[in-house]
């Protein structure tokens, strides 16, 4: 398990504003997004109840809080295959939330992503 300041330390690495993250299988398991990494910068007295408990405490965001790349994790299971139909990844990339679709082999591992700029790709093409 990384720490978030190695999370951030990837995330300029790569130049990128998403993180994988698998497990030590390599197999894909969520994802954190510079969004959520901006969360553990939030002064503490700006943050208010409804912003860590959620409407009517049904929630809590550990995020806010987070010292572990997997208390800022979103976990989904929103991923495609090399031999998905255009169609489906159009529908997933759609899909409120995710910026990408993480491209799985058939042990789960990633092996690419697919996002609204490599689908405008093929679509131009």
């Amino acid at each position: 398990t990384d720490s978030v300041k190695m999370v951030v330390s990837k995330l300029k690495k790569k130049d990128t504003n998403v993180v994988l993250v698998v497990n030590k299988k390599k197999q894909f398991i969520g994802e954190i997004t510079e969004m959520e990494l901006l969360k553990i910068f939030v002064p503490e007295q700006l943050l208010d109840e409804h912003m860590v408990v959620g409407t009517l405490g049904a929630s809590y965001d550990r995020s806010f809080f987070a010292k572990l790349a997997r208390d800022l994790m979103t976990r989904h299971d929103y991923t495609t295959t090399l031999k998905a139909h255009l169609d489906q990844l159009l529908w997933l990339v759609y899909t409120p939330g995710f910026q990408f679709i993480p491209v799985l082999n058939e042990k789960k591992q990633v092996v690419g992503v697919v996002t609204p700029s490599s689908i405008l790709n093929v679509l131009q093409k």
